[in-house]
């Protein structure tokens, strides 16, 4: 996936839209976001700032933020000075980018930009400078002001976001749709926001249905990850699912052993594939139920309290075993009995299990 697509799911396109109108609000912005994207957040709001038609300059960081400032301007005499720096970016706005990675000298940008902001606040929203920061260094210092936005990645990206991530990946890779579906959701459940991870688990579909342990395991080696890796945003082991940090599934994977906190982090594993299967099947036998009902009602005790609409599957199943409707509609409700006791259970449907039923209810 190239920077442009994955910049266009919903979440990330929203986190950038609200950097940028802020700027257009004549707010300065910290827009922190994990390391590893970093670049490409900067790449992608100066993008939208071209498209706007507005001047900006990118800057370099350095330990001496001033300095930095000052060399985006015209010489001036002497050493920097912050009102002498404001002063000479004119009557048109100007907009200031730069990226702080090091978390050595973010205080000293830090710092500056709350300065900064004390000088423009009084100014024309609509021609003030504006400083705009990129890192992956901590804000928690920083709060939003009258003219300065934070904006923190912690929320971005959703649920929808791993989803359509995965989507992207899986077009023309699986010919039946009820089994796409299904591993779609799986794929967009164990990867989250790992494109490279997406396109590993949607290449590999039968370890991903039975039992991904092994490849997890296999994308944790090649990144150097090992049980006693930290949970960090900017390595990767760790982010954010609407708004709450997970951890990545690779990571988890190489610490689930014997111990109690390996059995934690296997069966979180087996969670999240669960949640992925429950959430495509449950509401899909639902549908099937209430298919197979119009064809089978004739045979179902009638009782006017409890007519067969509303009869759950398992129920179904015990009073038509003993009728003589057609084999195949016993088949069927047994199918989806077994699958619906599975999922209740949080057990994981196998691909065999999964095409089984795609099979037998292809109408």
């Amino acid at each position: 996936m190239n920077p442009e697509e994955f910049w266009s799911l919903p979440g990330p396109r929203r986190f950038v839209a609200a950097a940028v109108s802020d700027v257009l609000d004549g707010k300065c912005v910290v827009a922190r976001a994990p390391l590893i994207l970093l670049d490409d957040l900067a790449s992608e709001i100066r993008r939208h700032l071209r498209e706007r038609e507005y001047w900006f300059d990118t800057l370099t960081p350095s330990t001496e933020p001033l300095q930095a400032l000052s060399l985006a301007l015209p010489k001036q005499d002497g050493p920097p000075v912050l009102r002498t720096i404001i002063d000479a970016c004119g009557p048109t706005r100007r907009i200031m980018l730069v990226t702080v990675t090091d978390a050595k000298i973010w205080p000293e940008w830090a710092s500056l930009l709350l300065k900064f902001h004390q000088q423009i606040v009084r100014l024309d929203e609509h021609t003030r400078p504006i400083l705009v920061i990129t890192t992956s260094c901590s804000v928690r210092s920083l709060c939003d002001e009258v003219a300065l936005r934070i904006r923190a990645w912690d929320g971005a990206w959703t649920e929808t976001d791993s989803i359509a991530l995965a989507q992207s990946f899986s077009h023309g890779l699986w010919s039946d749709s009820f089994v796409e579906k299904v591993a779609v959701h799986t794929v967009a459940s164990l990867a989250i926001w790992d494109t490279q991870l997406c396109a590993r688990l949607t290449a590999s579909t039968k370890e991903m249905f039975s039992d991904p342990l092994n490849l997890l395991k296999e994308v944790a080696s090649s990144r150097g990850w090992t049980a006693r890796s930290q949970e960090d945003e900017d390595m990767g082991t760790a982010g954010y699912l609407d708004g709450r940090r997970v951890m990545h599934s690779a990571l988890l994977a190489v610490r689930a052993d014997d111990s109690p906190q390996g059995r934690h982090a296997r069966a979180e594993l087996d969670r999240r594939t669960w949640k992925a299967q429950a959430a495509v099947l449950l509401p899909w036998i639902e549908e099937q139920r209430l298919r197979l009902v119009r064809d089978i009602a004739r045979f179902l005790p009638i009782r006017d309290e409890d007519p067969p609409e509303i009869r759950e599957i398992g129920s179904i199943w015990f009073e038509l075993r003993r009728t003589n409707a057609p084999a195949n509609q016993k088949w069927k409700v047994s199918l989806l009995r077994d699958a619906r006791n599975t999922l209740a259970h949080r057990d994981i449907l196998s691909e065999a299990q999964l095409k089984m039923l795609e099979t037998t209810f292809k109408y």
